[in-house]
């Protein structure tokens, strides 16, 4: 039980349903309408509910994990509810707090048995002059909370190469170190951006990608001068790079350091609102010829995968 994100779970208010968005590993979105007993539930009877209390004005949602989501108040100018607690199947709990105008500052997770005693803390820093949020991690040390990690989010100012503005650039961990009584940086991550519109790609779409070892290789190789190495020398680099459709879809990628290129090919079918209809068909072409095929639903559920081996000539 963890959070990874600054962004916490949301839930709107519509004329007839809910709409909630989950902010856990990968997102998960429902939407949730009121059967004859007033209990919201999801649309193709999954065991989601959505249980509101009007006069504490608070939501509980119990998702079909077995995990409890409280919500409570809404935020005047979004007009979403703010998640406050997650209690999962195992009776481990986390709360959420806010500042005034609701951006997330801290979360704690308790122990199971002592609810009073934090396991674990995750706070966040949003440093506005820098273009730079923080979340600070610590855990119980011999009884008290101590620091463990730290992850910056970097993001792109005006007049930097290869990005737009608020576009994330660096994602920068760092551990605490006892003996310093400061952080120490570890590893980080590097990302480059389409910065105008053209044929492969939109402004802000995701251009290349340099996980930590990749991005510590580009440094190494050039020195301080690795923010104006251009993208044609990058993509030597860089762990993966993208090229996109009319449809904001990925139509190319290249992956370990340009050495492997994979393609892709989407077809659409009517819309249906049956989980067991096929709404798309996406073929991915490998690297070495092979193929993988999916067929999704509405809702991007997988219903049929197919995997080909590449075609072998054979000599004459």
């Amino acid at each position: 039980m963890g959070w990874k994100t600054s962004e916490t779970s949301k839930i709107e208010q519509y004329p007839n349903f809910y709409r909630v968005e989950f902010s856990e590993k990968d997102s998960v979105n429902i939407s949730l309408t009121p059967d004859s007993s007033g209990i919201y539930r999801t649309l193709n009877n999954f065991p989601e509910t959505l249980t509101i209390n009007t006069s504490t004005n608070t939501y509980t949602i119990v998702r079909k994990n077995g995990t409890i989501w409280d919500f409570s108040g809404f935020i005047p100018s979004s007009g979403l509810a703010v998640l406050q607690r997650v209690q999962n199947e195992e009776g481990k709990q986390m709360l959420f707090f806010y500042d005034s105008v609701g951006r997330l500052l801290k979360v704690q997770q308790l122990s199971e048995a002592l609810q009073v005693v934090s396991e674990m803390e995750y706070e966040y820093d949003l440093i506005l002059t820098e273009n730079v949020s923080r979340i600070n991690v610590r855990s119980i040390d011999r009884g008290t909370l101590q620091n463990q990690k730290s992850i910056a989010y970097i993001y792109y100012q005006d007049g930097e190469n290869f990005g737009n503005i608020g576009d994330l650039k660096i994602v920068q961990s760092a551990i605490w170190s006892e003996l310093e009584s400061k952080w120490k940086d570890t590893t980080a991550e590097y990302y480059r951006y389409y910065t105008h519109s053209g044929a492969f790609g939109k402004q802000h779409q995701l251009r290349m990608k340099f996980n930590a070892v990749d991005f510590a290789f580009l440094k190494e190789k050039f020195g301080e001068q690795w923010q104006f190495v251009n993208d044609d020398k990058a993509l030597d680099y860089c762990t993966q790079y993208f090229e996109y459709n009319a449809q904001n879809r990925v139509a190319l990628t290249r992956k370990n350091r340009n050495r492997l290129t994979y393609r892709y090919e989407y077809t659409n079918y009517s819309e249906n609102s049956d989980y067991n209809a096929v709404t798309r068909k996406t073929v991915e072409y490998g690297a070495h010829g092979e193929q993988t095929i999916v067929f999704t639903n509405f809702n991007e559920d997988v219903l049929l995968k197919e995997i080909k081996s590449p075609e072998i000539q054979e000599e004459q």
